[in-house]
């Protein structure tokens, strides 16, 4: 069954990783578009708690499902673009991260 609504297919804290997997669903034949394109605040202050959402419009549900879990599986295995790797940043003091560190260089705060 086709829906032909806007729907939110998929929620995430994570602003890159929402864009990343909304490119990716794009490229398999979803009509998918991130429900806020370029939240200024998002890239400037850490939002906690903020969830983006993707939304789709004529697409089956079942196919969209797959494509996620599909994606899902090989981000966890390192498959994200190096473009997305290289977006890494310190959310305590914003500087750039060369790889995902446990501790900032700069600010030698505690990340996530």
């Amino acid at each position: 069954m086709t829906i032909t609504e806007p729907t939110v297919v998929y929620r995430g804290l994570d602003f890159a990783t929402v864009e990343h997997l909304t490119d990716y669903l794009r490229e398999n034949g979803v009509h998918a578009r991130v429900s806020v394109p370029d939240p200024q605040c998002a890239q400037v202050i850490p939002m906690f708690e903020t969830h983006h959402e993707i939304l789709a419009t004529n697409f089956d549900a079942e196919n969209v499902r797959e494509l996620i879990e599909k994606w899902k599986a090989g981000a966890r295995g390192g498959s994200l673009p190096q473009s997305r790797e290289t977006d890494l940043y310190c959310y305590h003091c914003g500087e750039s991260l060369a790889s995902d560190l446990p501790i900032c260089p700069a600010c030698k705060a505690t990340l996530d």
